[in-house]
């Protein structure tokens, strides 16, 4: 194989291999919620799934530490 060739295929393996590492998700929302998602992730200057997915992330760790808290006061 040309070296050209091969490294066009190492660079496809690895996009390959980066894409199994994601995962995903779709699901269907309201216009208006929406609307007010993409205006405050266009208040901080970013994509709005980029925001979602911050969002939801943030909120997720929020509520395992919290969980986890109030288990060990019990």
């Amino acid at each position: 194989m040309p070296p050209e060739m091969a490294t066009k295929v190492e660079v496809m393996i690895e996009q390959a291999d980066e894409e199994d590492e994601l995962a995903r998700v779709n699901f269907r929302w309201a216009k208006e919620p929406l609307e007010v998602v993409k205006h405050a992730a266009k208040l901080m200057g970013i994509p709005y799934q980029t925001f979602i997915k911050q969002s939801v992330f943030e909120h997720a760790l929020k509520i395992i530490k919290e969980t986890e808290i109030s288990k060990k006061s019990a």
